[in-house]
């Protein structure tokens, strides 16, 4: 009786240890190594896995439960870095072009990574809210005004500019330097058109309340 007793038992744990099993297996992110890919433009991008198809790479993103996924242009993808941080540089210069070398091109996109933590400048936008509110009051013919004040303001690349307790060793090289600059000035013109035109959008408005209310 004690010999079926125990062999029951021997059976249950088997099957919890099998039941344990199965439920690792159905976590993607357990199951798969996180990799690192790294964008032209300074993004990262955390995926399980990833396929080369043609001029395309078809990735899975890390956080995806789905298994669902993606693609992208490998022409947009500067390197993929395995999950022991071996890294596989996708892009290749070719010189005939000019195209800048394997290492600079990593000190620009270093540059537009520092631009994207380090960049703020609220004056931008509250100057880009009160030209776009200052515009709304012209009616329609005020809708190309935002737009314009956006092109002057980023006719001038803004000055690299990190906090002093931040220390960036390639802080300083021309790569580096063009990286971050060409990133501030985008992000620049990209938040004087959202806050111009919401600007625009609130003083329009109001000006439309106020006709109908009249």
């Amino acid at each position: 009786m004690n010999l079926l007793v125990l062999g029951r038992e021997i059976i249950m744990i088997r099957l919890i240890k099998i039941g344990l099993l199965f439920l690792f297996l159905a976590q993607p992110n357990v199951l798969s190594a996180q990799q690192n890919m790294l964008l032209m433009d300074g993004k990262e991008i955390k995926i399980q896995r990833h396929f080369f198809e043609g001029t395309r790479i078809r990735y899975v993103p890390f956080e995806s439960k789905s298994l669902k996924s993606k693609y992208i242009n490998r022409y947009n993808v500067f390197s993929i870095s395995d999950s022991g941080g071996i890294e596989n540089v996708l892009y290749v210069p070719d010189s005939s072009y000019g195209d800048p070398s394997v290492e600079d091109l990593r000190l620009f996109i270093k540059g537009e990574q520092a631009a994207m933590l380090y960049y703020r400048k609220p004056a931008n936008k509250w100057s880009s809210l009160g030209v776009g509110a200052a515009s709304g009051f012209m009616s329609f013919y005020g809708t190309p005004v935002p737009f314009l004040y956006s092109t002057i303001i980023g006719r001038h690349n803004p000055s690299v500019e990190i906090p002093d307790h931040i220390f960036i060793p390639e802080a300083g090289s021309e790569a580096f330097n063009y990286g971050y600059e060409k990133k501030a000035r985008n992000i620049k013109i990209k938040q004087s058109l959202i806050w111009g035109y919401i600007g625009f959008g609130i003083s329009l408005s109001t000006l439309v309340a106020l006709s109908l209310s009249n």
